[in-house]
C-alpha cells in the first residue's frame, strides 16, 4: 500500500482479539529503504525492541503507575491475511506504481509474485520502476523489450519495470534464457481465484 508510518502498541490482554485498553503507543517512519517484506520486519522488529525497553526503563524509574486508554472501535481497520501461493498472481494491467507495490510485497522471506512466462509458471523478485522509455500502450504490458546484463525492462502502463530476479520453481535462474519479445501474462481465472479470502485455522491454511 506504500504506507510509511508505523505503531508500536502495548495493550492490556482480555477476552477479544486486540481489544485491551492501550498501555502505551509510540508511532514511528519507515525509512525508503524498506520496500520488501524483509525490510519492513527487520526495522519493526528494532523499533518494537526499543519501546519494550523504554516501556521497562519507565516502570522501573516510576513503578506501576499506568493510565490505560480505551481502543476506539470507530477507527479500526481489518485486513484478512494474505498467502503467495493463493494470491500473488500478477495483474499486468495496474499501473506501474501498483505493479511494482503488489511484487514488492511478495518478496523476501516469500518466493515471490507468480505469473507465466512462455506458458511456465514463474517467480519474480527485485523490481524497480523506471521512466527513461516512452509511454506504452496497455496492449504492450507484460512485454520484455530490453535486457540488460543481470536485468530485463517490462512494459506497463505508466512506466518501466525492472525485474532483477526471475526464476522457475525449481528456483532456477531464468535471466539468460529471456528472449526480447517474451511476454508475461496471467491466466483471468488466477487473477480472479486471488481476490478469494483467505482462511487459516489452528493448524494453518484451510
Amino acid at each position: 500500500m506504500g504506507n510509511r508510518l508505523g505503531f508500536c502498541q502495548l495493550h492490556l490482554v482480555d477476552s477479544g482479539v486486540d481489544t485491551g485498553d492501550i498501555v502505551r503507543t509510540r508511532e514511528f517512519l519507515y525509512p525508503p529503504s524498506c520496500r520488501v517484506p524483509k525490510d519492513y520486519t527487520e526495522f519493526y522488529i528494532a523499533e518494537n525492541l526499543n519501546f519494550v525497553c523504554d516501556f521497562i526503563n519507565e516502570i522501573r524509574e516510576n513503578g506501576l503507575n499506568i493510565e490505560t486508554v480505551k481502543q476506539s472501535e470507530y477507527f479500526s481497520t481489518y485486513f484478512p491475511r494474505l498467502n503467495t501461493s493463493e494470491n500473488a498472481w500478477i495483474d499486468w494491467s495496474e499501473d506501474i506504481g501498483s505493479l511494482e507495490r503488489f511484487i514488492c510485497a511478495f518478496d523476501e522471506p516469500y518466493e515471490g509474485a507468480k505469473t507465466f512466462l512462455n506458458g511456465n509458471k514463474v517467480y519474480i523478485k527485485d523490481v524497480m520502476v523506471d521512466f527513461s522509455d516512452p509511454q506504452f500502450h496497455s496492449f504492450q504490458s507484460g512485454i520484455i523489450y530490453r535486457k540488460g546484463p543481470s536485468w530485463i525492462l517490462v512494459c506497463a502502463k505508466g512506466g518501466s519495470l525492472i525485474i532483477k530476479n526471475i526464476v522457475d520453481e525449481q528456483g532456477n535462474d531464468l535471466l539468460e534464457k529471456i528472449k526480447v519479445g517474451d511476454r508475461m501474462s496471467t491466466p483471468v481465472s488466477l487473477l480472479n481465484s486471488r481476490l478469494e479470502r483467505v482462511i487459516y485455522t489452528p493448524t494453518g491454511l484451510k
